[in-house]
């Protein structure tokens, strides 16, 4: 099976998702799979650029790829018909850091309507997604304006370790195949 890990990129930032990616390759490779990890580049100042590079994302047509996994905001709005998304985080500037007033998004008009732009392209995202499953309880359950469709479809992991603390991953073959 030929896999696609999907994740973010933003030059000479290197952090825990990309660290996960990698282990995540190796893991799937030693499983018996074709692997490969595309970066696509995210930007998220200025805020208003956001929804062009969501755009920019759901425009890729991926070929020769049985199967996506897909890990953060906006890589994991690459369509495919085999995504599953092992959610590291939405874009929390549109979610919990939105209520505690922590976002970069713009007051106002125009950064209510960049956030509902980002809720409701998860929202399509994840009732697309064959699986989807979260890092943490913040992820999984989210805040106070988490969409329903992500509280709907997060699962826990309770066989992988937390990705954040990422040791020998078991059952990839299982999140490969799932």
């Amino acid at each position: 099976m030929r896999v696609l890990i999907v994740n973010n990129m933003a030059p000479f930032v290197s952090g825990g998702a990309e660290a996960m990616a990698e282990h995540l390759k190796r893991n799937v490779a030693l499983a018996g799979h074709e692997v490969e990890v595309l970066r696509i580049p995210f930007q998220w100042e200025p805020a208003m650029r956001i929804p062009s590079q969501m755009l920019m994302a759901r425009a890729f047509e991926l070929q020769n790829v049985d199967h996506v996994i897909a890990l953060k905001f906006p890589a994991y709005l690459i369509p495919h018909a085999r995504k599953t998304l092992w959610l590291v985080h939405q874009y929390r500037q549109a979610y919990d850091l939105y209520d505690a007033q922590q976002s970069n998004l713009p007051p106002g008009e125009l950064g209510a309507d960049i956030r509902r732009v980002i809720k409701n392209a998860d929202d399509e995202c994840f009732r697309d997604a064959r699986r989807i499953f979260a890092i943490s309880d913040v992820t999984q359950n989210g805040s106070s304006t988490t969409t329903a469709s992500h509280r709907r479809c997060c699962a826990r992991l309770s066989t992988i370790p937390r990705f954040s603390r990422v040791a020998a991953m078991r059952a990839t073959s299982l999140r490969v195949e799932g």
